[in-house]
Parts: C-alpha cells; sequence; structure tokens
C-alpha cells in the first residue's frame, strides 16, 4: 500500500474520528453520530434536510456535528462516504466483469481490508494507553471471566485459550447458556471480567454489566466504537476497527488486539519468573 492515504482509510479514520470524538458531542450530536455509524451507507443519498429529519434533529445540529469534525459543511461531510461508496461499487464492478479471477479479487481486498483493519486498531492511541493497564488488571485478577455473544464468542474463547495457557484462572462465557449468569454472578473485586462486544451488541450483556458495575467487579470491553452500549460499565476500553469492505467486516484487528494482549500478559508473567527466580537464587 502507497504511503497516500486510500479513500476506504480516509473513511475509516472520519468514523473512528466520530467514535473518539463522543464526549465533545452535545446531546443532538450525539443522535447524529449513532446514526451516522449506524447508517453510514445512506449518508451518499441523503441530503441535509431528509438526514435532520430521519435522525430527529435539526440541520443546524448536523452542521454543529460536521464542525465538531473539522468540516465547514455537511456536503464536504457527506464527499467522505460518497468517496467510499464510489469505490465499493467500483470493486463490484470489476468482480463482476472479471470472473475468471474472483479468487484474485477475494484475496486482494482481503489483503487491503485486513491491514487496514489491523493498523487502526493497533495505531489507535487509546488502546496504546491501555495496553499496560489492562495487563496489570489480568495479573492482579483472582479469576478471569471472559463474556462474549454471538458472533463475539469464538473470540471470547481464543483469549480465553490463550491465557488459561498461561496459567491463568479463566473462564469463556457466552449468552445464551444456562448458566452464563450463574457464572458471573460468582465474580467479586479480586476478578475481572472482560466483555467482547462487536455488532450487532447483544443486550443482555448489558444487563449483566450493569449488575457487576453495582457489585464493583472490574471489567474491560474489547468493543468496536465509542458509542458501544457496554462503555459505560467499562473501567477500561480497547477499540477494534473493523474494517468494511464489499463482502464482510474485516474482524482482523479483534484478533490482532488478542494477539497483543495475549503477547503482554506472556512477557509480564515471564518478567515475574525472572524477577522471582533472581530473588531465590539471591
Amino acid at each position: 500500500m502507497s504511503e497516500q492515504k486510500t479513500t476506504n482509510q480516509i473513511f475509516l479514520d472520519l468514523l473512528n474520528q466520530i467514535r473518539f470524538k463522543q464526549s465533545n458531542f452535545s446531546s443532538a450530536q450525539r443522535l447524529v453520530a449513532s446514526y451516522v455509524l449506524d447508517n453510514y451507507h445512506l449518508i451518499p443519498f441523503l441530503s441535509i434536510s431528509t438526514l435532520a429529519e430521519n435522525i430527529g434533529v435539526s440541520s443546524n445540529s448536523i452542521i454543529k456535528f460536521c464542525n465538531q469534525l473539522g468540516f465547514e459543511k455537511f456536503t464536504e461531510f457527506k464527499k467522505i462516504f460518497s468517496d467510499h461508496a464510489h469505490t465499493e461499487l467500483t470493486a463490484a464492478d470489476k468482480a463482476d466483469e472479471s470472473a475468471t479471477n474472483q479468487q484474485d479479487t477475494y484475496f486482494a481486498q482481503g489483503l487491503e481490508s485486513d491491514t487496514v483493519s489491523i493498523h487502526a486498531t493497533l495505531n489507535n492511541p487509546a488502546n496504546q494507553e491501555n495496553l499496560p493497564k489492562a495487563v496489570e488488571m489480568i495479573m492482579k485478577a483472582s479469576h478471569i471471566y471472559i463474556a462474549g455473544g454471538m458472533r463475539s464468542y469464538s473470540f471470547a474463547s481464543f483469549l480465553a485459550g490463550n491465557l488459561r495457557y498461561m496459567g491463568l484462572r479463566t473462564h469463556a462465557l457466552t449468552c445464551g447458556t444456562n448458566d452464563y449468569w450463574q457464572n458471573l454472578r460468582m465474580a467479586t473485586p479480586e476478578d475481572l471480567v472482560i466483555v467482547i462486544s462487536l455488532p450487532r451488541h447483544n443486550p443482555e450483556n448489558v444487563e449483566h454489566l450493569k449488575k457487576l458495575r453495582k457489585g464493583g467487579v472490574p471489567v474491560i470491553a474489547i468493543t468496536d466504537t465509542g458509542l458501544s452500549p457496554v462503555l459505560p460499565y467499562s473501567d477500561l476500553a480497547f477499540y477494534c476497527s473493523l474494517s468494511i469492505s464489499y463482502y464482510l467486516p474485516s474482524c482482523a484487528g479483534v484478533l490482532s488486539l488478542i494477539d497483543v494482549i495475549s503477547r503482554a500478559v506472556s512477557h509480564q508473567l515471564d518478567q515475574e519468573k525472572f524477577k522471582n527466580q533472581v530473588m531465590i537464587e539471591g
């Protein structure tokens, strides 16, 4: 990939900017942010008045929202989404025109999408800042409960497997099983709950986290957006970029983040073993 940002990267950067600036938005602007993140594919086809009507806010709220993101006019903001939509349509047309090269197209798009997802996730300043804090919370926890529902369960199992391999007391939980909440109820303030919540977010996770929060149980969230419903009940959060391609969102960023967290914990465990060995020998 060239050093110059692609249309897809510019688009993803804007989505991430919306997520990370949520604390600067007014209540009306937060409604705009939520609508844009959930319906980005519609933005190129909406006028500012239609968008305002769909959301239930004034056109002025949308303009102020765009100003917060560095755009003077709504048309400048809209152009990012229009350019992205054009790129996606072009990619689709090329795929249709070249059926014999279909497999090459899948690999090329997969490489670009996964690269963008990993780059955006691992270079996120909030993730980099929170990594040592998360390692400390994992190291001091008596038990670690990793919760995931729907498609997030596979990621929860992956992280739990890594931590168990390192000898940590880790339990992978999935929404929908009879003992899900019973297991989470066992968590104490000396334990740690890691919730992986990706679209579509499971409302059951939110209800459980509310109860855990009241009980003083520390929670780390691995999610996709600053507007995620699990954030108000989390002590620490990691944000994963789900790079959007013509086919399916790339989850490479989620997997890479889990891998980085696992490696950081492994390194810390090795450091602790080394210190203990030195003390014994000394």
